[in-house]
């Protein structure tokens, strides 16, 4: 766990995947996820519980040969600045140097602003 600010900052939404269970081949959906690296860096899988979201996007992460950020999203993460904490604590496990005060100084903007 990561202590912030007098906040708590769970790592069990940030902590990298184990992979030591049996997979479901699931070459299409691999071969579109790889498609998208040369035009996206970010990729949300999105479904329902136990369509194998998790074990999809391990066995995408161990095949992509770039650094991984994981960062499990969950019902209750709707306030905007709880939610970049943790998805910059996760990224910041990659890219140590990325200056998280910084950009989460985006968060505290009143909404008339960022729609100018």
């Amino acid at each position: 766990m990561l202590i912030k600010k007098d906040k708590v900052i769970s790592s069990t939404k940030r902590s990298q995947f184990r992979l030591n269970r049996g997979l479901v081949p699931r070459p299409r959906l691999l071969k579109l996820l790889e498609n998208n690296l040369a035009s996206y860096n970010a990729t949300i899988i999105n479904g329902r519980a136990g369509t194998g979201k998790t074990v999809l996007a391990e066995d995408f992460a161990r095949h992509s040969g770039r650094a991984v950020s994981w960062y499990k999203v969950d019902a209750s993460d709707t306030d905007l600045r709880v939610f970049c904490e943790y998805l910059l604590a996760s990224i910041k496990l990659q890219r140590f140097w990325i200056d998280s005060d910084r950009l989460l100084q985006l968060t505290e903007r009143p909404s008339q602003e960022l729609t100018r």
